[in-house]
């Protein structure tokens, strides 16, 4: 989410060197694979409701996999 709310203060920012309004929010939401090493558990929110699964094999490894993937473009 760091990243979301990054992009529009920067964005807000710009528009207030400009002699504009601010007007740029982001979508508040939570999606994330709570890890325990060997198994994780994928939990979700946003304004609708949450929705949580059960730990699972299968999402520790979803999450090392995202992982790579999402931090390959800060590399």
């Amino acid at each position: 989410m760091a990243d979301l709310q990054a992009a529009a203060a920067a964005k807000n920012l710009l528009q207030l060197l400009n002699n504009k309004n601010a007007l740029h929010t982001f979508k508040i939401e939570l999606m994330c694979i709570v890890d325990s090493n060997n198994k994780g558990m994928y939990v979700s929110r946003n304004m609708k409701g949450g929705l949580m699964l059960p730990n699972c094999r299968l999402l520790h490894l979803a999450k090392k996999v995202f992982g790579w993937w999402y931090l390959r473009q800060y590399r």
